[in-house]
């Protein structure tokens, strides 16, 4: 596993909105369903009493219809975050809506919005941040006291990803994830 990469200076921009009469979940179909699809998902689900066997919090876009499929009466899910090549997007249920977040680098001074992004919001104008990256060992608790190591029986990752850590001054702003196991090379910064 490589060490901690050197931070590179980034311009990240933010972009908040609502999304009435949705679920996290069908939000996160919605997105899947079609290009550019995430990299990872992660997700939580509605808290409650019992807990949901065959339930994953780090998934593939298909690791998360394969969940789904475990789950015929529907996944609450409280919150998510849809991890794509340099950004992310964030999903927060309340009651019968969606509140969204979304934030990416940009090479440009303007708003440069991924084809990801929902389309309506408010964004912010560029904002400076420091971007460390580091691997990130996967674990899964099968039961109590039996730790598996990676994640590839439910999610097809491997092993590692990578956390991309973006910091304001001293500040953790945002975090993103990317695969990274043994048949995938570290992603680039350039370019």
């Amino acid at each position: 596993m490589q060490k901690d990469s050197s931070p590179t200076h980034v311009d990240c921009v933010v972009s908040t909105g609502l999304a009435l009469s949705a679920t996290v979940t069908n939000f996160i179909q919605e997105r899947i369903s079609k290009e550019p699809v995430p990299l990872l998902i992660w997700s939580e689900p509605v808290t409650g009493p019992v807990r949901l066997e065959g339930f994953s919090g780090v998934t593939t876009p298909e690791g998360f219809h394969q969940m789904l499929t475990r789950f015929p009466n529907g996944l609450p899910l409280a919150e998510a975050r849809l991890f794509y090549p340099r950004g992310m997007l964030h999903l927060v249920a309340d009651s019968n809506n969606v509140h969204w977040a979304a934030w990416w680098e940009t090479n440009s001074s303007g708003d440069n919005r991924p084809l990801w992004c929902p389309p309506s919001g408010s964004s912010s104008q560029p904002i400076k941040m420091r971007c460390l990256q580091r691997p990130v060992l996967l674990c899964k608790a099968k039961s109590p006291g039996q730790l598996q190591r990676g994640l590839q029986q439910l999610t097809q990752i491997g092993d590692n990803v990578l956390v991309f850590e973006y910091f304001q001054g001293i500040i953790l702003r945002w975090w993103r994830l990317e695969p990274y196991g043994s048949e995938q090379k570290p992603v680039s910064r350039e370019g």
